[in-house]
């Protein structure tokens, strides 16, 4: 079943409309707690029975060797696309490598990493919509308002660049 942008909008918060004033009357402050709790547990990506840290880990980077396949992650937001980055410039961040074409790509990402890592941890947007978790390749990107999407092959790219904000919001369900 697909979850679409017109039924989150129309349906649940009309749902809910209805549903809150009995809840709130029902409801006590712990339980809640305890419901909010729930949900952000359900909210959290689970590989097996036991949830580690290490699986919560963004797929393109924390733990690897080197992030992005050595890829300068700030040449992506470059009018000439992603390059490889150079061993001359190393940035140890997040547990990881990453590797920068120039000084200044790396001072960078030094000064704010966040402005430039990929959005879902480097999974594609369109596999975490579809419910499945595959790592995104860095030749099939969409950069959207100053944020990167790694997608996983070109059709994934192709789905993503005609719906993004759909796309976005179903992968940050599954995320």
């Amino acid at each position: 079943m697909q979850i679409t942008r017109k039924f989150l909008t129309v349906f649940v918060p009309a749902t809910l409309m209805l549903v809150a004033p009995i809840a709130a009357a029902q409801v006590s402050p712990l339980e809640t707690a305890e419901t909010s709790q729930a949900l952000e547990a359900a909210t959290t990506v689970q590989i097996g029975d036991e949830q580690t840290e290490q699986q919560q880990r963004p797929a393109s980077w924390r733990g690897q060797k080197l992030a992005l396949r050595g890829r300068d992650v700030v040449s992506f937001y470059k009018d000439s696309g992603p390059v490889k980055g150079s061993k001359e410039f190393i940035v140890d961040w997040d547990d990881t490598k990453w590797r920068f074409s120039s000084e200044e790509n790396r001072d960078a990402f030094k000064a704010n990493p966040e402005k430039y890592i990929p959005e879902f941890g480097g999974y594609c947007p369109v596999a975490l919509a579809a419910g499945k978790a595959k790592i995104g390749r860095t030749n099939q990107y969409t950069k959207i308002d100053d944020k990167l999407y790694l997608n996983y092959n070109e059709a994934n790219r192709r789905k993503f660049a005609g719906d993004p904000e759909d796309y976005a919001l179903r992968a940050q369900i599954s995320w």
